[in-house]
């Protein structure tokens, strides 16, 4: 009995033993089996970047596993996990145990869920016919919904900015500008997006434009669009008024418009007719009148009229083909008004050809925009090209090709980016390679298209008509209508117009003791735009001194060195009242600023927001490599040394044009071909020295060449267009035209604001050091610069005598 005792004791002991081992056994595996769990995060990144949502594992070996999350915007269901996405990054974890783990063991994985980039920062949405937010003047509807989600709005109690119940916005304009908060709630899915847009009602004030030069019906179809252009409620509907912006950008557009064939150009000798026409209306204020009692009008220093009229007109003169010189003076003499006038002639046709801007491209399946053409006017195609394929070509060397694909729903189309008004058809040359045919309409707008008319087209190209009969101006598109794989090809674009437009031309003389008004409109500005406080008096032996001993590549890099390093940037807006100082001369005790290229002396020497002078980059802001400058912008396009003030007219017609001598010896500025400007004898230097000053600055950017640059839209604003010419012709500039007081006293200014120096204007000998391989391979440039002689301050018959600190300049 005893030994039986013991065998079932010994037993109990073994199967004990054995369960503690089975159940240690257990727990191990458990503890194994939590390590081997593992999150597939599907669309999302990884753990870091969680957006979408994802499913789960639920067993490993035969075990369930339980998850656990500690978040509502983490939601597990049935292994599936959903993402809610809030307005800030979150910090969240799911958490993994076994089913059966007695222990609860557990594994816990941390994740961060993105914020929701849904919205973004700024509330983007489009006012109408307004220019944005803060240059509100006309009435819109207010979108009630944000990227397919619910949007309400409330503003503080107003009469000027008023919302509806179905969101339409009536604006009451006012005499000041009226600043407000718009608070925008958008109800998204998880959460309320909340913005708040400060928007500017702008002030009534008219105008009327002072001056009409290139680049016209573009600009004058875009000004419209804008609501810039309304109807004059004086004179006739035919004349011009401008409801202002405040915006240098639209007020150079402005600037821009241009004369067209059989112009008749109206010269105003008093405001007296437009103030009866505002008699009543207390919104409306005018200055004193501006003009003597009588003018007489030059047409190519011949006498056209002489008048006491407010209103005469010019129309018996050659405008056919050729440009001319307008001269307006006064009944002492005085001239108030001396202007070339570039006669500009609309292309009724378009052949699609390199010289009208087109470049060929091999390059059919574009779903973003091509815009081709020349600047002014422009083509936007999608899904085509130009193309010089000769088998695809209906005339001479190119035409305009787009094309159809099997698995794209793209529709091809070609829009006119420039519009035309009174067209009363539209001809052109067509044909298919397949069974799509075209469809053409015209828009208003250049958004909402009417007058749809469908064309049969054949392989054989084929001459169709397209007729309209609107006096307004519209834009023409050509749409494919697709009916398989091919491609449908148009030429020889005619547009049968009849214009007769009618310009109202203003001097820009200022107005009698108006300088000081117009110098309060920016005082606020121009009083925080200060000189440098710790920069030491410039010395040229200390400024340069680490040039010394070095010559070519060393010489090079180091003077591009000290010209980066006492730099100082200023923005675009502050160079506005720089250069009242650096360009303010004074002749015959008369104060002017000193015009680039023309020579022009600008009676109006404060900044008045673009009317009287522009802020010229001598080397084009298109030619910087970088996008046009704002007020706010610091960078090469704001270097103080490349902007030079200009009368708006003679800075249109330079455009962004490279320089070169002209055809025929001429001492004035003018244009040269197609692409080319001369900037007149008295400034070649002038300009050379800019142009040295900008590539040796910004030596890594910018580039100096000996190629004919064209005007070219892929290049334009784009790094690869970051070049300008023509190097030899400047090089010999630069000895032809020796260093001016103008320029010392620019350079003077320039450096109290900026900090650095034009090295070439100090030290014109600098020019051959740093371009010694440039001069070297030039045979006639080489024994030029050999025999040359430097004689600074040659250029003026009298010296100019410079102050800085009252600005005294005596020409």
């Amino acid at each position: 009995m005893k030994k039986i005792r013991i065998i079932l004791a010994l037993t109990i002991t073994v199967f004990s033993t054995i369960l503690l081992v089975g159940c240690l056994n257990k727990e191990k595996d458990f503890s194994e089996l939590l390590n081997n769990i593992k999150i597939d995060y599907g669309n999302n990144i990884d753990q870091n970047n969680i957006k979408e949502s994802f499913t789960l594992v639920n067993e490993v070996s035969k075990e369930e596993i339980e998850w656990i999350s500690d978040s509502d915007s983490l939601i597990v269901n049935n292994n599936k996990v959903e993402v809610k996405q809030l307005q800030e990054e979150q910090k969240v974890s799911l958490t993994a145990s076994f089913k059966n783990d007695l222990n609860k063991n557990k594994k816990v994985f941390n994740l961060t869920i993105l914020k929701d980039e849904t919205f973004g920062d700024t509330f983007d949405i489009t006012y109408g016919t307004n220019l944005s937010n803060e240059y509100l003047k006309n009435d819109f509807v207010l979108p009630d919904t944000y990227k397919g989600y619910k949007v309400t709005y409330s503003i503080e109690e107003n009469q000027n900015f008023i919302i509806t119940d179905n969101y339409n916005v009536t604006i009451n304009r006012a005499e000041e500008n009226v600043n407000l908060v718009l608070k925008v709630n958008i109800d998204a899915i998880n959460y309320v997006k909340t913005y708040e847009v400060p928007i500017t009602i702008v002030e009534i004030k008219l105008i009327q434009i002072n001056y009409i030069d290139e680049n016209g019906l573009e600009i004058f179809q875009e000004l419209v669009e804008k609501g810039i252009v309304i109807d004059s409620p004086f004179f006739s509907n035919e004349v011009i008024s401008f409801d202002y912006y405040k915006d240098p950008f639209y007020t150079q557009k402005i600037d821009q418009l241009i004369f067209s064939e059989n112009t008749d150009i109206y010269v105003k000798s008093s405001l007296n007719n437009i103030k009866q026409a505002f008699d009543n209306d207390p919104t409306v204020n005018f200055s004193e009148d501006i003009y003597s009692d009588s003018l007489q009008v030059y047409i190519n220093e011949n006498l056209i009229d002489s008048t006491a009229e407010n209103i005469f007109i010019i129309s018996d003169m050659n405008k056919n083909d050729e440009d001319f010189k307008l001269v307006i003076k006064n009944n002492n003499g005085d001239v108030i008004l001396e202007k070339e006038i570039s006669i500009w002639k609309q292309p009724s046709l378009v052949t699609f050809e390199e010289k009208e801007g087109f470049i060929p491209s091999s390059t059919y399946n574009n779903e973003k925009p091509r815009i081709t053409g020349e600047e002014t006017y422009q083509w936007e195609i999608v899904y085509g090209t130009v193309t010089s394929t000769k088998t695809q070509v209906i005339n001479d060397i190119a035409s305009l090709q787009m094309r159809t694909y099997d698995r794209t729903h793209v529709t091809p189309y070609a829009l006119t980016k420039f519009s035309i008004a009174e067209l009363n058809k539209v001809e052109f040359y067509a044909k298919t390679s397949a069974k799509n045919n075209l469809k053409v309409s015209y828009s208003k707008d250049g958004k909402n298209f009417t007058n749809e008319v469908d064309y049969t087209l054949s392989k054989n190209p084929t001459k169709y008509i397209y007729e309209l009969d609107t006096k307004e101006a519209v834009y023409i598109k050509f749409e494919v209508i697709k009916d398989g794989v091919g491609n449908v090809t148009i030429d020889n674009v005619l547009f049968d117009h009849n214009r007769d437009k009618r310009i109202v031309f203003m001097s820009d003389e200022p107005e009698k003791g108006g300088l000081e008004e117009i110098k309060e409109r920016f005082e606020d500005e121009r009083k925080v735009t200060n000189k440098l406080s710790d920069l030491a008096p410039y010395d040229n032996l200390t400024y340069y001194a680490s040039l010394n001993g070095l010559s070519k590549e060393a010489f090079k890099a180091e003077l591009s060195k000290i010209l980066t390093d006492t730099m100082t940037p200023r923005s675009y807006g502050e160079a506005r009242f720089i250069l009242e100082q650096s360009d303010y001369i004074k002749k015959d005790d008369k104060t002017y600023l000193y015009g680039a290229y023309d020579n022009a002396l600008i009676s109006v020497i404060y900044w008045d927001g673009g009317t009287s002078w522009a802020r010229e980059h001598v080397w084009p802001n298109s030619r910087l490599g970088i996008e046009r400058v704002e007020n706010g912008t610091r960078n090469q396009g704001t270097d103080l040394y490349n902007l030079r003030a200009i009368v708006p007219s003679t800075n249109s017609s330079r455009s962004n044009r490279y320089f070169e001598n002209p055809e025929e010896k001429n001492t004035k500025n003018q244009t040269v071909g197609r692409n080319a400007y001369y900037t007149g004898d008295d400034q070649r230097g002038d300009t050379a020295r800019i142009l040295f000053y900008m590539a040796t600055r910004y030596h890594n950017i910018l580039t100096l060449v000996n190629e004919v640059l064209t005007n070219d839209s892929s290049t334009n604003y784009k790094p690869q267009g970051a070049k300008m010419s023509m190097l030899d012709t400047l090089l010999a500039w630069h000895k032809e035209d020796p260093v001016s007081e103008f320029e010392v006293q620019r350079n003077n200014v320039i450096y109290e604001y900026q900090g650095n120096r034009n090295p070439y204007v100090d030290n014109p000998g600098y020019v051959e050091q740093y371009f010694y391989k440039e001069i070297s391979q030039n045979q006639q440039l080489t024994q030029v610069y050999k025999e040359f002689v430097f004689n600074p301050l040659s250029k003026f018959d009298k010296a100019i005598i410079f102050k800085n600190d009252d600005l005294n300049i005596n020409l």
